[in-house]
């Protein structure tokens, strides 16, 4: 799926769309979210709204160059 978001809102909005999407329970598979874009592209904001959709409330960095991160979510585990 390819957007183009022009503000904040449409980011946050779309975050949470794709959230409703893949929060189905899944017993045989995982969901893999990969994001791709040029420097200064939207990458860590989308990364954020999203972050703030699942009620994370820490500060989220650039996931450009983290290999592996954990975040706590309401006793549930997202790595």
């Amino acid at each position: 799926m390819k957007k183009t978001l022009d503000n904040l809102d449409d980011t946050k909005k779309i975050a949470e769309i794709l959230l409703r999407k893949i929060s189905a329970p899944k017993k045989t598979s995982a969901t893999l979210i990969t994001l791709s874009g040029d420097l200064g592209a939207g990458k860590t904001t989308f990364t954020q709204k999203f972050g703030e959709s699942l009620g994370i409330k820490e500060k989220i960095n650039s996931p450009t160059f983290v290999i592996s991160k954990k975040y706590e979510i309401n006793s549930k585990e997202f790595i």
